[in-house]
């Protein structure tokens, strides 16, 4: 999954914030950046850059979230239980494919536990960076969709009890997004959307890749 989101410099912000975002951006030696800085419901926003700015203006391009998308499957999961959908003390194996045989260790591991880091999951499946390597700089989540991803956790080996240590997973958020979508009967993207996206007006925020042009291009630092 690809999260992006548009920037858009719609109001001026703070002149003393935007003095500061703009020393901040000539310090940084990137082809392209963005910061922002949000402050008692005031937003300053400030775009640079080494590189061409191209035919859609930098505070007009969607920019990938990465692991920033990380709390909107923890608010749409805070959504769902307030609304009686799903409970944190649900078992994710149980949702996802029930009365399939998985370790004993997986079968404890809860949307709590997924939400929280304390599955016991790696940061990624074993099987993983093969595929990815030859795609690292481009899209390395690519070749592993949605159904590989509930394979590799159904037949997963955690390294510890679930619930008994920290350890940064973007496995376990990504198969807690899929958990989610299966107990509700409701593909992600829309799920997402009618969930968190259009009930807080993110409008500029989408799953797939927008127009063409409209997207920033990543770089790798040699340029």
């Amino acid at each position: 999954m690809t999260d992006l989101t548009a920037v858009r410099v719609d109001t001026p912000g703070s002149p003393a914030t935007a003095r500061l975002l703009a020393e901040a951006a000539r310090a940084v030696d990137a082809p392209d950046l963005v910061l922002a800085v949000s402050r008692n419901g005031v937003r300053t926003v400030h775009t640079g850059g080494s590189g061409e700015p191209g035919p859609v203006p930098r505070e007009l391009r969607s920019y990938e979230l990465g692991s920033a998308s990380k709390p909107y499957t923890g608010l749409l999961l805070a959504r769902l239980v307030a609304q009686g959908r799903v409970r944190y003390a649900d078992r994710a194996a149980d949702l996802l494919a029930p009365g399939f045989p998985v370790h004993p260790a997986v079968r404890r591991i809860t949307l709590r536990h997924l939400l929280t880091h304390t599955s016991g999951l790696p940061g990624l499946p074993a099987d993983f960076y093969p595929q990815a390597v030859p795609r690292w700089s481009t899209d390395p989540y690519g070749g592993y969709p949605a159904d590989r991803v509930v394979r590799a956790f159904l037949r997963a080996r955690p390294r510890h009890r679930p619930g008994t240590r920290w350890h940064y997973s973007n496995f376990a958020v990504s198969v807690l997004g899929h958990t989610l979508a299966a107990a509700t009967g409701t593909p992600w993207e829309v799920l997402l959307h009618q969930q968190v996206l259009a009930p807080l007006g993110l409008d500029g925020t989408r799953v797939r890749p927008g127009p063409e042009g409209a997207d920033a291009v990543g770089h790798r630092r040699d340029g």
